[in-house]
């Protein structure tokens, strides 16, 4: 709020996405009023009262009650102290019986550690991992990843009871799967009340003080030693790894990293149990030990391919891998087909020489007979003479093979000045046409200009040839984010002029962004309506809100 309007940080906090409305009028606990005169010689209105959701005053164990000051003045401008002539009911905001007192005192006293302690920023998605964490702790998180929402919604509900749920406006309805507590610990949800965030931490840690603080996720494998499953190590199975490095895939599923002082490092996905801390999952590095031992079985024991990943655990695919990447010499890979044979160096058998001497003599013959053929074309006429010398006499068949000689007319020069300017013409046409017209709007981007022009081709790979047309583009390409908000503004235009009351829900679905909540996307919208509201009011026109 410091560094920006109090829009955005109701945005931020969700407080504007949600369903949870405040309360109607100012409250108070009347233990606080007396409290208050008594110390400082008149009351004021506590912040912690008027957080929705809130009951009880958890100072006094009091159940709250409605002022005569109501929280949406005509005017906001009037001040209302907090004096008795405006804190005179005999009503309290819940009217049931005080059974549950705890509860909505413990809620009250959450906000109210929330409220006054100056709590470490850790980020939303960060939040979300750690109620996925607790919620794998009771079992209702798959494998993958995947929450129980069924049991996971019905247990909140017996936490806290329907009356409760009920009473405090956040009773969520069990029959739909898009119910709030099921979007708290979804992957793609939108922004949530922080009153919700604290009633799910009741549910899952108890206290704020539990969950800022919970080190679940350095727990989550355990807490160590670990087994090195380097089996080319002298050490293998034994607990020589101290730390296990937590981390989250790109879908959200968490795995340990393990890192041993031998070089051998493995993850492991899951959750922590004791058949798992036997079965990496994907290996990182082998280190040096292990690459040692791999180059003894291979090149010393001269063992089968099938008993090396037997003695490694690892598996055959990974063998072959590593003889080849290692360039390994084994008897199971003739040295003929791994190496070239130089037959050029081999000068003692006057035999190889000779085969040698007539390889070369018939590829000097083939380029005299067939005068201008390339080197592609000779090898179509000679197939075994121009494999042989390639293979076995590459250095001497690179020096004696024909040059690559150009042929056919040259094509006339393209004048790219004169064709940056007839390109940048017409697409500014195109442009115009998009920008002018009444429809609904479409995302320019180069491949549309490109396919309207009819010259996509040209500006997929020749644009840079085009200075003046891609400085030209470069002002009208829109990110999907600034496509989204032409579309406000076309959608919120086009209700206006056709009647259509200005809801935010009716904005997103006419210009097809229902599903889409970004902190830019919600203060363009709002942005555009107030504007048109100022609009019409100004005009005189009436338009339905």
């Amino acid at each position: 709020m410091s560094n920006g309007s109090s829009r955005s940080a109701h945005l931020r906090s969700g407080i504007n996405s949600n369903k949870v409305a405040p309360s109607k009028f100012l409250r108070f606990c009347p233990t606080c009023i007396e409290k208050d005169e008594e110390i400082y010689g008149e009351s004021y209105w506590h912040r912690l009262h008027q957080v929705p959701s809130i009951l009880m005053c958890p100072k006094h164990y009091t159940l709250l009650k409605d002022s005569k000051v109501r929280t949406y003045e005509v005017n906001p401008q009037n001040y209302y102290p907090a004096k008795r002539i405006y804190c005179e009911s005999d009503i309290n905001i819940y009217n049931s019986s005080i059974d549950n007192s705890d509860i909505f005192a413990k809620i009250a006293e959450d906000v109210d550690f929330v409220l006054k302690t100056k709590l470490p920023s850790i980020g939303i998605d960060n939040i979300k991992n750690k109620y996925i964490n607790k919620l794998r702790d009771q079992g209702l998180v798959s494998y993958k990843g995947n929450v129980d929402q069924q049991s996971f919604v019905g247990d909140f509900i017996r936490y806290y009871t329907p009356e409760v749920l009920e009473a405090i406006n956040m009773m969520p309805d069990a029959n739909n799967s898009h119910n709030w507590v099921s979007m708290m610990v979804r992957k793609h949800s939108e922004l949530s009340h922080p009153v919700r965030h604290i009633l799910l931490i009741r549910y899952l840690y108890k206290t704020p003080q539990d969950f800022y603080y919970d080190n679940h996720e350095k727990n989550i494998f355990g807490s160590g030693p670990f087994p090195c499953l380097n089996a080319a190590a002298d050490h293998y199975l034994q607990n020589t790894i101290c730390e296990c490095k937590v981390r989250y895939s790109r879908n959200n599923n968490l795995y340990g990293v393990f890192s041993c002082d031998c070089g051998f490092i493995y993850e492991i996905s899951g959750a922590n149990n004791k058949l798992s801390q036997y079965k990496y999952s994907t290996i990182r590095q082998y280190g040096d030990i292990w690459l040692n031992k791999f180059r003894e079985l291979v090149e010393e024991s001269h063992l089968h391919f099938r008993e090396i990943a037997r003695i490694l655990k690892i598996d055959l695919k990974t063998v072959r891998k590593y003889v080849s990447r290692l360039n390994l010499n084994t008897m199971w890979i003739s040295n003929q087909s791994k190496h070239k044979f130089d037959y050029v160096e081999a000068k003692s058998d006057e035999g190889l020489l000779v085969e040698l001497e007539n390889y070369r003599q018939m590829w000097i013959d083939l380029i005299h007979t067939y005068i201008g053929y390339p080197k592609s074309k000779l090898k179509n006429v000679d197939t075994a003479v121009y494999n042989w010398l390639s293979y076995h006499d590459e250095k001497w068949f690179k020096e004696n093979a024909p040059k690559f000689v150009a042929h056919g007319k040259v094509r006339n020069k393209v004048d790219w000045d004169k064709r940056d300017k007839e390109v940048k013409g017409r697409i500014h046409e195109v442009i115009k046409k998009h920008f002018c017209n009444d429809k609904k709007p479409q995302r320019i981007t180069l491949d549309l200009l490109g396919k309207q022009i009819g010259m996509l081709y040209l500006l997929r790979n020749n644009l840079y040839k085009l200075p003046l047309t891609q400085s030209y583009i470069g002002k009208f390409i829109e990110t999907k984010d600034e496509y989204r908000e032409r579309k406000v503004k076309w959608t919120v235009k086009y209700m206006i002029d056709n009647g259509i009351a200005l809801k935010e829900w009716k904005v997103r679905q006419i210009a097809g962004i229902y599903g889409i909540r970004t902190l830019e996307l919600d203060l363009a919208i709002k942005s555009e309506i107030e504007k048109a509201l100022r609009v019409n009011h100004r005009c005189g026109e009436r338009v339905t809100t």
